[in-house]
C-alpha cells in the first residue's frame, strides 16, 4: 500500500512537471503606430496583424450589438477601430485602415477583435495606445471641435452634451429669475 501511495505521488508529480497546454484563441498585434510616438500631419494610419482570427463582414447592425449571439463563430469576426473613444469604426478587412483630419494633439487609438454581433470576445482581445500628432510644417491643422485641455486624450466637446448644459443653465437662469421675482 504504501509503495502504491508513493508511485502515485511520484505519477502526480511528474505529471505536474509538463508543460501545460497554453489555449490557443485568436492574437491581435498592433503594429502602426506605436505607443508614444510623434506623428507629423493629419493622417494616421493604423496596421495590424492577427492570428486565427479570420476577419469577415457583420450582418449585424451595431444597434444591435451583442443581440445576436447565434451568429458567432469560433475565431471570426471583425475589427472595431476608435480613436478618442469616438467613432467607432467596423472595418472587416484585413488590411490598414487610415483616419483623415486627425487634430495636432495628444490620441488614444483602441483596436479589438469582435464577435459578428459587434461583442467583445471572452476574455477581450484589445489593444490600446496613445500617441500625438503634430500638423506639418507649413500647414495649416485642420479645423476641428475644440479640446477642453491639451492633454485630455479623447477629451472632446459633444454637441448633445453642449446643447443638454446650454439648457441646463438656461433652466437655472430663469429659476432664480422667478425666486427674485417672488420675493
Amino acid at each position: 500500500m504504501r509503495r502504491l501511495m508513493v508511485l502515485a505521488a511520484l505519477l502526480v508529480f511528474a505529471l505536474g512537471a509538463l508543460p501545460a497546454q497554453a489555449a490557443t484563441g485568436p492574437t491581435l498585434k498592433l503594429t502602426s503606430p506605436t505607443s508614444e510616438v510623434a506623428i507629423v500631419g493629419s493622417t494616421v494610419t493604423v496596421e495590424f496583424a492577427t492570428s486565427d482570427w479570420k476577419i469577415v463582414s457583420s450582418q449585424v447592425d451595431l444597434s444591435d450589438y451583442g443581440m445576436m449571439p447565434e451568429l458567432n463563430r469560433p475565431n471570426e469576426g471583425h475589427v472595431h477601430l476608435s480613436l478618442d473613444l469616438w467613432p467607432l469604426v467596423v472595418w472587416q478587412e484585413a488590411g490598414a485602415y487610415t483616419f483623415t483630419n486627425v487634430p495636432p494633439g495628444e490620441h488614444q487609438l483602441k483596436v479589438e477583435l469582435a464577435n459578428n454581433d459587434h461583442s467583445s470576445l471572452n476574455p477581450p482581445v484589445v489593444q490600446v495606445v496613445r500617441f500625438r500628432t503634430t500638423a506639418a510644417a507649413g500647414t495649416a491643422a485642420p479645423t476641428t471641435m475644440p479640446r477642453t485641455a491639451a492633454g485630455d486624450v479623447g477629451a472632446v466637446w459633444n454637441p448633445a452634451l453642449l446643447l443638454v448644459a446650454l439648457l441646463l443653465a438656461a433652466a437655472g437662469f430663469f429659476v432664480r429669475r422667478r425666486a427674485a421675482w417672488r420675493s
